[in-house]
């Protein structure tokens, strides 16, 4: 953290993306993988190596294992008027293996023209004043004990210690009709042809920001509709879902850093620039663990993308900070990291007992 030149930024502001758009989900589906591990006392998920074949294993503490349930239908339910403010505050390492995402059983992988999705042509501009999709909610009816679990530093699925194959879709929630999303979107055939291409109970983690994803484009309201198709169609296949909550540098979501300051209390405040993020951080967690954690899709909460409590060097915002990073005091960086996830896994962890 002490370098002041640490990582170049990829073009439109992503990094480390092995899917830089629909179309390279489908060579994730044949090809790829990411290893995913648990960290913060609230056994959350952070994403530690993408686009390499890899499996899984956990580092903290989280509800036993169980039997799996069956996927949950949809009902209809209108989006929630968002509140302008955020509630107060209430009190590892990877194997990787050279196993390559092979086909289920008697359902063949799709062709990358199948699966690919053209994103709109350069100079396009999907409106964000779409008006929103009718929208959906899942109906998710709590279970017992969640599929996916642990067993010491090892994942365990029904309870029995298992080597996932898991592929980092970050875009899967992109709805163009609804959310002003963050990648390339794919229609309900696409995304069902995906997951069926996956090894059974296969670990998929994806996007689920605030400002891209869990707001509509038009009137900035809570809008779960686009995560819930990603997730009914997890399921329908008996695969699992990883749902990352925030970003580092604020791509696709609040457009801003997060430094020190930052992790030592402020994303329990508003941060809405771009009239995207009426939340806070620490509400907008709250509201979606309270809707998907009866999801039988839900295998793990990973709170933040990329943690860092580094500076960002003056003029530069989001991801532009990556050109531009001090660390001046290593000492506080890890105590503020240490106590956001502690404060943020525990809240997950009250609301959600259950998951890692």
């Amino acid at each position: 953290m002490g370098s002041t030149q640490r990582r170049q930024p990829a073009p439109q502001g992503g990094r480390r993306r092995a899917a830089a758009s629909w179309g390279a989900v489908a060579a994730l589906a044949g090809a790829s993988a990411v290893a995913l591990a648990a960290v913060g006392a609230g056994g959350a998920a952070t994403a530690v190596r993408a686009g390499s074949a890899a499996t899984t294993s956990a580092t903290s503490p989280a509800a036993a294992a169980g039997p799996s349930a069956a996927p949950a239908a949809l009902a209809p339910s209108g989006p929630r008027t968002i509140a302008p403010a955020g509630r107060p505050a209430a009190g590892s390492s990877p194997t990787t293996a050279a196993a390559a995402v092979a086909p289920r059983a008697g359902s063949p992988a799709p062709s990358p023209a199948a699966v690919a999705v053209a994103a709109p042509a350069a100079g396009t501009t999907v409106p964000a004043t779409a008006p929103p999709a009718t929208a959906t909610t899942a109906a998710y009816h709590r279970t017992t004990a969640p599929a996916v679990g642990r067993s010491g530093t090892a994942l365990t699925l029904d309870g029995v210690r298992h080597q996932f194959v898991g592929v980092d879709a970050y875009q899967l929630g992109t709805d163009w009709g609804v959310n002003t999303g963050c990648g390339g979107m794919a229609s309900d055939s696409q995304l069902s042809a995906f997951f069926a291409s996956l090894p059974p109970a296969s670990l998929v983690r994806i996007w689920g920001f605030q400002g891209s994803i869990g707001t509509t484009a038009a009137t900035h309201q809570i809008d779960w509709a686009p995560l819930d198709r990603v997730f009914s169609a997890a399921a329908a296949h008996g695969d699992y879902i990883v749902l990352s909550l925030g970003d580092q540098a604020g791509t696709c979501d609040d457009s801003s850093w997060h430094g020190l300051d930052w992790y030592q209390g402020g994303y329990r405040d508003v941060v809405d620039p771009t009239g995207a993020t009426p939340l806070s951080y620490w509400t907008y967690v709250q509201d979606a663990v309270a809707h998907f954690e009866s999801s039988p899709a839900l295998a793990m909460w990973e709170p933040m993308n990329e943690a860092e409590a580094s500076t960002c060097a003056a003029g530069l915002t989001g991801s532009a900070c990556f050109q531009g990073l001090t660390c001046p005091s290593e000492s506080a960086a890890a105590s503020a990291l240490r106590s956001f996830f502690d404060a943020v896994g525990g809240e997950i962890h009250a609301l959600d007992p259950r998951h890692l």
